[in-house]
C-alpha cells in the first residue's frame, strides 16, 4: 500500500497564486495628485513597485500588477521538502533548492560563513544551490537566502547545527528482530511491532535506538495503511525516513530508497544505475526517459518488504521498456483496487495508463488519462502535448 507522492510538494507548486506572503503587497498609496481644473494637462505616473512601470491610474496599475506579477514568488527546498522562513536542520543537507515561479526576475542574495553570493532568479527557474555553492553535504554554521522583487523581499534562515554522527554502532544484529517484525505482511497480516517495542526497552545506544524507532515507523505505516488510514501512514513514512537516512546498514538504505520511490523523492535514486527502481524512475519522469528492464529479484533472503502497488509498478515498467505492451497492460488491469485510491499511487496509475495505453494505440484510455493529468503541474505540459 502506498504513500502521498505530494507528500514533498510545496502547496506553491500545485497552486498558481502564492499564500501571502513578503511577496504579496497592498496596493501603494497613491501620490498627491493636483486638480485637474489647476493643471488641465496632468497626467498622474503611479509606478509600480515591482518593476518600475508607470501609470495614470490605480486601477490600470492593480490590472498590470494581478496579471503581471500576482504569481510571482520563490522557495526553498530542504531535503526535498519546502522549508520554513527559519528551518533548525537535524540531519545533514541531502538537497538544496531555490525555486522561482511567475513573471519576474528574483535577485538573490545568498550569506554562507563570510561569504555572499548574489545571483539572479529566472521566472520558473530552479537551481540546485550544493551545486552553485560548492557547499557541502556535512557543512555546519548559517545559511540566510533573501530574495527581492522590487521593493520586497523575503528571506530563509536555515541553522545547519545537527550533531555529528559518531562511529556507527553494529545495527545488524539486530536486523533479525526487523525481518520478525516484517514477517506477518508476507501473509497479509499486521507486522509485528511489538517484538522491536520490547528490543527498545533494552537498548541503550542512540544510534541502535533511531534505527530500530525508524523500522518501527516504517511497520506501522504499513499498518495504518492496511486500515486505510492514509494521513497516520504519511506522518510514520516521513519519521521513518528522517531516521533511517542517515543509517548505513543494508536493510536501513535499502527501506530509504521504497520510501523514497513510495514518497516520489526521486532525487534520491537518481545516480543508481543498479538499484532495482533505476527504471521506474525514469519512466515515471517527465518528459519519460529511456532505459533498460532491471532484475526485480537481487536473490537476497534478508530484503526489506515492499508493498504490492510498488512492485506492480517495477513490473509494469520492465514489461513497458522491453517492449511487451500487453503483458504491461494485463498488471495495470490486475492493480488491487484498494490500494489505487490511495492518491499517491492514483497518480502512479495514470501515468502507467496513459504511457501504455498509448504504445497499445488505445486512444480513448490513453486520452484520459493524459486529460486527468492535466491537474498534476509536474506532467501538465506533457499531458497538453499528448492531447489530441
Amino acid at each position: 500500500m502506498g504513500l502521498f507522492m505530494d507528500i514533498l510538494e510545496d502547496i506553491a507548486e500545485r497552486t498558481p497564486v502564492p499564500e501571502p506572503s513578503a511577496f504579496s503587497s497592498p496596493t501603494p498609496s497613491t501620490p498627491h495628485e493636483p486638480a485637474a481644473e489647476e493643471y488641465p494637462n496632468y497626467q498622474p505616473r503611479i509606478q509600480c513597485q515591482f518593476c518600475g512601470q508607470h501609470f495614470t491610474t490605480n486601477e490600470t496599475l492593480n490590472r498590470h500588477r494581478f496579471e503581471r506579477h500576482g504569481a510571482s514568488y520563490f522557495y526553498i527546498r530542504v531535503n526535498d521538502t519546502p522549508a520554513k522562513s527559519v528551518e533548525h536542520l537535524l540531519h545533514s543537507l541531502q538537497s538544496l533548492q531555490i525555486i522561482s515561479r511567475g513573471n519576474d526576475d528574483i535577485d538573490i542574495t545568498i550569506s554562507v560563513a563570510s561569504k555572499q553570493t548574489r545571483l539572479r532568479l529566472k521566472p520558473n527557474q530552479s537551481l540546485d544551490l550544493l551545486r552553485e555553492l560548492e557547499l557541502d553535504r556535512n557543512y555546519h554554521g548559517e545559511i540566510c537566502i533573501t530574495g527581492v522583487l522590487g521593493a520586497y523581499k523575503r528571506s530563509y534562515h536555515l541553522s545547519c547545527n545537527f550533531p555529528t554522527e559518531q562511529a556507527e554502532p553494529a545495527l545488524q544484529e539486530y536486523d533479525d528482530i526487523i525481518l520478525k517484525a516484517q514477517q506477518p505482511l508476507l501473509a497479509g497480516k499486521y507486522p509485528n511491532i511489538e517484538c522491536l517495542s520490547e528490543a527498545l526497552q533494552h537498548v541503550s545506544d542512540r544510534g541502535v535506538e533511531s534505527y530500530l524507532k525508524g523500522f518501527v515507523e516504517y511497520f506501522l505505516g504499513y499498518r495504518h495503511e492496511m486500515m486505510g488510514d492514509w494521513p497516520a501512514a504519511k506522518s510514520c513514512f516521513e519519521t521513518a525516513l528522517a531516521l533511517l537516512g542517515e543509517r548505513a546498514s543494508p536493510l536501513a538504505q535499502t527501506a530509504t530508497a521504497i520510501l523514497a520511490f513510495k514518497m516520489g523523492a526521486y532525487r534520491r535514486l537518481r545516480g543508481r544505475p543498479r538499484s532495482r527502481f533505476s527504471a521506474a524512475v525514469k519512466f515515471l519522469a517527465s518528459p519519460r526517459q529511456d532505459a533498460q528492464p532491471v532484475p526485480l529479484s537481487s536473490g537476497c533472503q534478508r530484503g526489506v518488504w515492499m508493498d504490492e502497488f510498488q512492485e506492480l509498478v517495477l513490473r509494469v515498467v520492465n514489461h513497458y521498456y522491453a517492449r511487451d505492451w500487453l503483458a504491461a497492460d494485463r498488471e495495470l488491469r490486475s492493480a488491487p483496487r484498494e490500494l489505487v485510491e490511495e492518491p499517491n499511487n492514483h497518480l502512479k496509475l495514470l501515468i502507467m495508463t496513459a504511457r501504455v495505453a498509448e504504445a497499445l494505440g488505445d486512444h480513448r484510455r490513453s486520452q484520459a488519462a493524459w486529460r486527468e493529468l492535466l491537474g498534476y503541474p509536474d506532467y501538465t505540459e506533457e499531458a497538453r502535448s499528448r492531447i489530441t
